[in-house]
């Protein structure tokens, strides 16, 4: 019986359990000029056009308009920035998810900055929610403890998910 071959980004995969954890541990946004919002899966194909591993990308949303937010891996940063330079894409460094200019919904357009920037906050603390609710276990668990530091969650949520995932069964 002959065996199928792996493909080499599936062996990379594999071979990655058997390393030591990365003094690099943790993940980052990567925040992207766009002309307009993709569906989720038409950005996904777009930036595997580009030489970007679809599995390396862990969520897409939008922050803000004609920006494109992918969160991932420390270690791969590096990579995919260098991979999107060389198509002349550069991420936008400066990119504040929490900054009040982010809130453009007319309703909220008479607020005082420190208004605006608590309903932004909520409305951040809510999307990590989510984008953490549609991981899987175990790499859910390690966004959470990313955005817990990064103070996009409450250090008490933390506590609840991790605690709740202990408890199901593997």
């Amino acid at each position: 019986r002959s065996r199928k071959r792996l493909n080499p980004r599936k062996v990379a995969a594999f071979a990655r359990t058997f390393t030591l954890p990365s003094s690099t541990q943790g993940f980052q946004f990567l925040y992207l000029p766009t002309q307009r919002k993709y569906s989720i899966k038409e950005m996904r194909q777009r930036l595997h056009g580009l030489g970007i591993d679809k599995s390396r990308i862990i969520p897409i949303h939008y922050p803000d308009s004609n920006i494109v937010a992918i969160l991932i891996h420390n270690d791969y940063a590096s990579t995919a920035i260098t991979q999107l330079a060389s198509h002349d894409i550069q991420p936008i460094l400066d990119f504040d998810p929490l900054s009040h200019t982010v809130l453009r919904d007319p309703q909220y357009k008479d607020l005082d900055i420190i208004s605006r920037t608590s309903i932004l906050k909520d409305l951040h603390y809510k999307r990590s929610n989510t984008i953490i609710s549609h991981l899987r276990y175990p790499l859910n668990v390690a966004v959470e403890r990313e955005f817990a530091s990064q103070k996009w969650i409450l250090d008490a949520d933390l506590t609840t998910l991790v605690d709740s995932y202990k408890k199901k069964p593997s």
